[in-house]
């Protein structure tokens, strides 16, 4: 990841540390901080900052921010690329799968259980019911594998199931809020679905004039990351949606 894109990336989790809850999405509970991207590797849930490198969870005990202290490590697998939390679990993506830990006891996460796809890129986000996963072929990412969204049903958690499949162009980071699903596909732009029925997704935008890589969306505003660019737009009004304001920043 190119450094400079990152440390525009983590300046838009950061500036969600603040934000209030909202309903069905990710910031919902009061668990959580503020709301950070799909692509993000790290987030913080109570009084603990969940971080991934390549093959570990690693804990960190956070409850006096001035001194941080390690709470214990935690053995995925291999090719662990992001982090994702939602009430008491860590969705965790991986290139050939996803992992859900639960982490009621937050030093001790349980279960593992694990959804696996081909091999890909591979961010996650989840709700109550059902998990959002791109996968993303070609370059490092595998380029024998077509790329695409899975939606898959975690009502029951210890049994994921896929209910919905479909081809996209080249999906990176994604977002929900309400009944809105937002979609980066990178030179190819930001397409927004409307998951009501999971099964049968309905395109209600495809914003074709910018290069997106993360999204962050809160309460009716819409944080775009791109690689040249960092975009906001307004979904208030889910047929009507436009961009308020765009920021430059050099490679």
């Amino acid at each position: 990841m190119n450094k400079i894109y990152f440390h525009i990336w983590a300046i838009c989790c950061l500036c969600f540390l603040a934000a209030s809850c909202q309903k069905d999405s990710a910031s919902e509970s009061p668990n959580h901080i503020g709301e950070g991207g799909s692509m993000a590797r790290f987030t913080i849930v109570n009084n603990y900052l969940y971080s991934v490198d390549n093959t570990t969870l690693h804990i960190y005990n956070i409850s006096q921010a001035n001194q941080p202290v390690w709470a214990a490590n935690v053995d995925i697998g291999r090719g662990i690329e992001t982090i994702f939390s939602y009430n008491n679990y860590l969705f965790i993506g991986s290139t050939d799968g996803m992992y859900i830990y639960d982490i009621s006891n937050p030093t001790n996460p349980a279960n593992g259980i694990s959804f696996e796809h081909a091999t890909s890129c591979d961010p996650v986000v989840a709700n109550d019911s059902l998990a959002f996963i791109t996968l993303r072929g070609g370059g490092d990412c595998n380029s024998f594998v077509e790329s695409g969204l899975y939606i898959v049903d975690i009502t029951n958690i210890n049994n994921p199931q896929e209910i919905y499949y479909q081809y996209m162009y080249s999906p990176y980071g994604l977002g929900y809020d309400n009944q809105l699903l937002f979609v980066c596909e990178g030179s190819h732009g930001l397409s927004v679905f409307d998951y009501t029925d999971p099964q049968n997704l309905i395109e209600v935008e495809h914003i074709t004039d910018i290069n997106t890589r993360d999204v962050i969306p809160q309460d009716g505003n819409l944080l775009v990351v791109g690689p040249e660019a960092l975009y906001q737009y307004s979904y208030a009004n889910p047929d009507s949606i436009y961009q308020i304001s765009t920021l430059q920043y050099d490679l």
